[in-house]
């Protein structure tokens, strides 16, 4: 069955069922604590749903390129046969330097809300060490996804495929952090695998409050999985000991 892939508009269309099941089979942690859901009740998990639904759809506002700086692109894999949306990507196209300027210090006030300071304290260092690993990009990959009853169909392919058009029409580097479960497909579409990452959190001294039991989980899982740092040249084209890395100025380390 055809897969297309449409720019998306979240005030329409809901990415998010899609995207919580990709995250939860796997389980993934990060995602969890970036977008956590109260399902005590029906009505606190809707409730959950809606505010992650409008942090989602906030970038969206932004006036398009080049009023803007940064452009937000959200794309949906939609099943042509039966019109269920089946995956998604969120890329995030920086038309200028993104780094020239601080970044705003993350906030996870979504955990001090629910009164926890731990899984907020682990969620702000587990960005903070994210953000350290990010010498230079242009053209990023925030966020992948596909519906585990939809995968093996190649559409993490044709949806990593946009992008590496739109990098390549703009002449544009591109990045990603890959998982394990992702980083195949991206290197078919140009990415290279400059070095492999791991967060770490033994600087916690306890300053947040003590260490719950769903702390010492997550920080196991989070700090157990390799991330690979993934740098997409201008026109895909890598050649490994000649191509330059531009934020070192020379070609990498064989």
């Amino acid at each position: 069955m055809p897969i297309s892939i449409t720019p998306a508009d979240l005030e329409k269309d809901d990415l998010f069922p899609c995207e919580m099941a990709s995250w939860q089979h796997p389980f993934q942690p990060l995602w969890y604590l970036l977008f956590p859901i109260d399902s005590s009740t029906p009505e606190t998990e809707a409730a959950s749903i809606a505010a992650i639904r409008t942090r989602r759809a906030a970038g969206q506002s932004a006036p398009p390129p080049p009023q803007n700086e940064e452009e937000v692109v959200w794309l949906k894999a939609t099943d042509t046969a039966t019109g269920e949306i089946v995956g998604g990507a969120m890329y995030r196209i920086f038309h200028t330097n993104p780094f020239r300027a601080p970044a705003e210090e993350f906030k996870a006030e979504w955990w001090s809300e629910k009164g926890r300071e731990d899984l907020r304290w682990l969620t702000e260092s587990m960005m903070g060490q994210m953000k350290v690993w990010r010498p230079r990009f242009v053209s990023y990959l925030n966020a992948l996804f596909v519906h585990p009853s939809h995968r093996r169909r190649g559409i993490g392919s044709l949806l990593t495929e946009w992008g590496a058009r739109k990098a390549d029409a703009l002449n544009y580097e591109a990045y990603i952090e890959g998982t394990a479960l992702g980083t195949p497909v991206y290197e078919k579409h140009g990415y290279v695998t400059m070095k492999m990452l791991r967060l770490n959190f033994d600087h916690y001294q306890g300053e947040m409050g003590e260490k719950s039991e769903e702390f010492i989980g997550l920080r196991r899982q989070l700090e157990a999985s390799e991330a690979a740092l993934m740098w997409r040249p201008r026109g895909g084209k890598y050649i490994k000991g000649e191509t330059v890395l531009p934020w070192t100025g020379k070609p990498a380390e064989v």
